[in-house]
């Protein structure tokens, strides 16, 4: 998934709904992300250079593990081990990007409304939202799972 925003505008085009991506747009991610892939693929014998790694992670986890399991065979061993090296990262290394609790808060202050699509499962993408206090920024969240 492309990072994208939506919105919505209301009768005077003051904009009013925004949509927003998870990874690499709320939150900066994609160090962690890509420091866990190249771990796990890393464990498996398979070194990788970070900008092939990271063309693949942009678009979403799933292609990326389809991507090294068309060429390895390995799409359960590398789906086990990047999530549970990519869970022992702390959620301070996650942090939400720059600007980005300012804006959402000021959205829900004047009356706008925040929503999340992500192909994040939800576990963590609500611990990293609890973790930072912006859960309440967001009236619904679509997540991977």
């Amino acid at each position: 998934m492309e990072n994208w925003i939506l919105f919505k505008r209301d009768k005077e085009m003051k904009y009013t709904e925004f949509i927003w991506d998870f990874d690499g747009t709320l939150f900066d991610t994609y160090p962690v992300i890509g420091r866990a892939f190249q771990e796990a693929l890393g464990e498996l014998g398979i070194t990788e250079k970070p900008e092939i790694l990271f063309h693949f992670m942009k678009k979403s986890i799933a292609e990326t593990i389809d991507y090294y399991q068309s060429r390895y065979q390995i799409k359960e061993l590398l789906l086990k081990r990047y999530l549970e090296i990519r869970q022992s990262y702390s959620l301070d290394e996650q942090p939400p990007c720059s600007g980005a609790v300012k804006i959402c808060c000021q959205i829900v202050q004047q009356g706008g409304r925040n929503f999340i699509i992500s192909h994040r499962e939800s576990t963590s993408l609500y611990a990293l939202l609890d973790h930072y206090k912006m859960r309440q920024f967001f009236t619904e969240i679509v997540t991977g799972d």
